[in-house]
Order: C-alpha cells, then sequence, then structure tokens
C-alpha cells in the first residue's frame, strides 16, 4: 500500500514468467491489481497492472551485481485504467514513491530502518505500526498533508505502542484490525480504514 496524503493505492502484485536476464540485472514481469482511493471523496477505481509492470533485481545479472545493487532495484507499477500517467515504485532507490511526471512523492512508511507490522488509511489519517517487536510505536500523519525526499512529512502523533492480537494501541491512538478493514483512533475519534496493509506473516 502507498498513501502519498492526497491518495491511497493498493496493490496486489505477483510475478509471472520467467526473469529476463541481463548483464547487470534481472528483469520479471508483474501482474495483478491496484485501487487508487481518492481521499476527498473517497471514490475508488480498480484496474489491472499494465505490462510495463515489473520488478528489477540489480543483484542477479550474468555480469554480477555492481557495488550497492541491491539498493537500487525495486518494484514498478503502472496501470492506465487505475492510475492514468501515475507510476508507484516500491523499493530502496526511491523509498517507496509517487511519480507524477518529474514530481516525487514519498509514500507514508515506517522509519527505512524499521519494518512496517500494519498499516491503515481512512478519511482523516494515515496510521503506521512499525518498529520492532520489543518497542513497537504508531505514527499518525495528517490525511491530507504528504511529503518529498527532500522535505519528509512529520507525524501527527508518533508514541510506542503495546501490541496484542492485531492491536497496537498508544496513549493517544489505536489501531485494531481484524478481517475485511480495520479501525483507527486518535485523540478519542475514531474512523474505518479505507484500505489496510497487513505485513506477510
Amino acid at each position: 500500500m502507498c498513501d502519498d496524503g492526497e491518495h491511497i493505492y493498493a496493490v496486489d502484485a505477483h510475478p509471472v514468467g520467467d526473469a529476463v536476464i541481463g548483464d547487470r540485472e534481472s528483469t520479471t514481469k508483474l501482474a495483478g491489481t491496484v485501487t487508487a482511493i481518492t481521499r476527498a471523496d473517497g471514490k475508488r477505481v480498480d484496474g489491472t497492472l499494465d505490462a510495463s509492470s515489473a520488478v528489477v533485481d540489480n543483484c542477479s545479472g550474468t555480469g554480477g551485481g555492481h557495488a550497492g545493487c541491491s539498493m537500487t532495484g525495486g518494484s514498478t507499477i503502472a496501470s492506465v485504467g487505475a492510475l492514468g500517467t501515475v507510476t508507484l515504485f516500491f523499493g530502496s532507490a526511491h523509498h517507496n514513491s509517487v511519480f507524477r511526471g518529474d514530481a516525487e512523492t514519498e509514500c507514508r512508511n515506517a522509519d527505512d530502518d524499521d519494518p512496517t507490522f500494519a498499516s491503515c488509511s481512512t478519511a482523516s489519517w494515515s496510521v503506521i505500526a512499525g518498529g520492532n517487536l520489543d518497542t513497537p510505536y504508531l505514527r499518525v500523519f495528517a490525511g491530507r498533508g504528504g511529503g518529498t525526499p527532500e522535505h519528509p512529512e512529520q507525524p501527527l502523533v508518533q508514541e510506542a505502542a503495546q501490541t496484542a492480537n492485531g492491536h497496537y494501541t498508544g496513549p493517544r491512538a489505536s489501531l485494531e484490525l481484524h478481517d475485511g478493514g480495520g479501525l483507527a483512533t486518535v485523540d478519542g475519534k475514531s474512523e474505518p480504514c479505507l484500505a489496510v496493509y497487513r505485513s506477510p506473516e
């Protein structure tokens, strides 16, 4: 999932066919679906991935990987039906980003060095549970804010959390996940998730 403030993008992608192996990288086509949700009105548009969608591994070419190869690969997601001219990139090189022409906006994530356990995008917020099992935290961003790689967005709330059975609870915020969705609460106000991400088990 990628939430850039104005929009929420939920991607379900999987590799198809054999990798095409070059001198410095291998490229595998991706198939699947993507849903684009406009936060302002909740409008949802579904589409299938275009043929240009692929994952690139810069460490697996026949000539071997270059220095820093693990930091430059990733998945490119395109769908004229759902995304139009917008392209999504998931990977180390761009920290998970939305590209509109030359303009890049980062997806909201946990810190680069910490995994994301779960995230929930509501009409008003992006709520992210991340960190590690010993010291999980919740981060809350304003719904229609956003940041760029040069100017990272600052959270409204960042706090330590307790976790149990898919629920993350902090002093000001909480995230409850259940089959088919979730509920976020911030400063006593609750909203259903428009889209939910859960890390693979």
